[in-house]
């Protein structure tokens, strides 16, 4: 109970929706994941994934466009198979000639945004390769499974910032470095030798420390955690095992670059969700293939798809949609949460001829701004609580996997409060500390429905103070952020039902729920049901902008009468 009631505090300041997701993934296996690393293919039989549940938008930028580059890192001694670097260079040229087009996996990307709503296109650029014979470093990580060489993170980055700057080839937010070590080559995250290719992972993504988009691509062919056994381009150049994960980053790099664009609430993106799942298959045995992109033949795992109601993983996917007698589809939204009258984007497809937009069956006002985008507000009326977007047209209505949360808040200035006098301040200027405070916390609490738990720390001042009811259950600002860190364990939904500030403080209470048990549940987590574990209040303090002080209090009336509120006015 001391672990729920002070994690219950803290997520009234930052608080949660359930089972949010890890800043990045690495499904499969136990040793964290650097916060630069992201997109983490598996090895072949590990835990994926759970299905059925929507990648959420978490505010970061995504590549609406995209350039690639390849590095071929072969020093003197260490080999590739003849045709292993042309074969790649070809799916890279591939990939780049069917730009556009809604017939391989890269067209999945499309129906996600990035800020302001850009969405992606699937407009690729293929700008060439390097042979790289500078020598291995020595080995930063130690030698495992009979290979020569281990590589760390640190070295894979420096010698593509090598590269980089031998070509003159430039960093920025749409060029892509992939570097391809030989074969015999291992590679861990870092020199504790904790996770590494072929037997933790078979590549991943991320950003170097100078803000290179990069891809750590091993030499998967003949591997037995990362090889498919499929070479639909001839078993002799080793390159298909490679091609299939080089698609999978490529594909969540597009869609999360910096980490903190779409991901679901177990940290996984789109590649992550459909690793290892490959759908209908033409082709022999040993050769099958199942894309066809500029006429050449590769088997590749499928793509995420957020598109209500599929939710599933696709091979192809239709570019744009747009009405003309199909009903409507909502893929995403953006903000997750918000007040009534916030602004709220739709992306999805089919909405020309758009005839209503609702949130909780309340009619909203819109404006459809394309046939994949409507602009919309939550309106007057909306129940607090969660709720699904739905739009409809003359062919039928779409319904959001996710669900929408309605706050209602409202910021006070009035005397009185925690023993501060506020006679020096003007009204207006209380009324706007209120207001800035409140939503400081309302912040905090979207960030923790998005996952973003680097938001809710950056909140917490160093010198927090907890005060619970029970004064042995108080905590510092270590033990709050190792409730942060534990989030996870409880599995408990957190609604704010109140917001009320005055001055430096905020009067908070909230339900927490807990979700139905049912492992053969795979509907999305927003529409499981929840039971009411308990309800709990504190008044959150908050000074330069960071939450300093909270204090428990036993029912939501002690709280407001800390702050000088009579809770019968509000």
């Amino acid at each position: 109970m001391k672990r729920l009631l002070v994690f219950a505090c803290l997520l009234a300041l930052a608080a949660v929706a359930a089972l949010t997701g890890a800043l990045s993934s690495a499904q499969g296996s136990t040793a964290q994941v650097p916060s630069r690393i992201g997109g983490v293919v598996p090895v072949r039989g590990a835990q994926l994934p759970a299905a059925g549940i929507p990648l959420v938008y978490h505010g970061g930028p995504v590549m609406v466009t995209n350039t690639t580059y390849a590095i071929y890192w072969k020093p003197a001694g260490f080999s590739m198979a003849p045709g292993y670097d042309t074969t790649i260079n070809q799916f890279f040229t591939d990939v780049a000639h069917d730009s556009g087009l809604g017939s391989n996996v890269y067209a999945s990307d499309t129906q996600y945004h990035g800020p302001a709503t850009s969405m992606i296109t699937y407009n690729s650029t293929y700008a060439g390769s390097v042979t790289d014979t500078n020598p291995y470093p020595a080995s930063g990580c130690p030698l495992y499974n009979g290979l020569p060489v281990c590589l760390t993170d640190a070295q894979l980055q420096t010698e593509i910032d090598n590269v980089i700057a031998t070509q003159g080839w430039v960093r920025n937010a749409t060029n892509m470095f992939f570097v391809f070590t030989a074969q015999n080559v291992g590679s861990c995250f870092d020199s504790s030798g904790s996770t590494c290719a072929f037997t933790a992972y078979c590549a991943y993504h991320g950003t170097t420390n100078s803000g290179a988009i990069y891809a750590n691509q091993p030499y998967t062919g003949g591997t037995a955690g990362c090889d498919e056994g499929q070479y639909p381009n001839g078993s002799s150049n080793l390159a298909d095992p490679t091609i299939n994960v080089t698609s999978h980053e490529h594909n969540e790099a597009i869609t999360d670059p910096q980490l903190n664009a779409w991901y679901d609430n177990q940290g996984a993106e789109n590649g992550d969700k459909c690793a290892w799942n490959f759908g209908p298959v033409s082709g022999p045995a040993g050769g099958q293939y199942n894309q066809t992109i500029n006429g050449h033949h590769y088997f590749l795992q499928m793509e995420w798809s957020n598109t209500n109601p599929t939710l599933t993983c696709v091979q192809t996917y239709a570019i744009g949609g747009g009405g003309g007698g199909s009903a409507p589809v909502i893929s995403s939204f953006w903000p997750q949460g918000g007040r009534v009258g916030t602004t709220v984007v739709i992306q999805g497809k089919n909405f020309t001829g758009t005839t209503k937009v609702t949130l909780h069956n309340v009619t909203a006002t819109y404006t459809v701004n394309s046939s994949t985008r409507i602009t919309t507000r939550v309106p007057v009326g909306t129940p607090k609580g969660y709720g699904k977007w739905q739009v409809t047209n003359p062919s039928g209505t779409a319904t959001s996997a996710l669900s929408f949360l309605v706050i209602h808040s409202q910021a006070l200035a009035r005397g009185g409060g925690s023993g501060r006098s506020l006679s020096a301040l003007s009204p207006s200027s209380v009324r706007a500390m209120s207001q800035a405070n409140v939503e400081l916390v309302l912040r905090g609490y979207w960030a923790f429905v998005a996952g973003d738990l680097e938001t809710v720390a950056d909140m917490i001042d160093p010198d927090i103070e907890w005060i619970a009811v029970d004064p042995s259950e108080s905590a510092g600002h270590e033990g709050v952020l190792s409730i942060l860190a534990d989030r996870f364990e409880d599995g408990y939904r957190v609604e704010i039902e109140r917001c009320v500030g005055i001055g430096d403080d905020v009067a908070v209470s909230f339900r927490v729920a807990g979700e139905e048990r049912d492992a053969t549940d795979d509907r999305p987590l927003q529409t499981r049901r929840y039971f009411t574990v308990g309800r709990y209040s504190a008044v959150v303090t908050v000074r330069d902008g960071r939450v300093c002080r909270v204090q428990e209090y036993p029912h939501l009336g002690a709280a407001l009468e800390a702050i000088g509120i009579d809770e019968e006015e509000h």
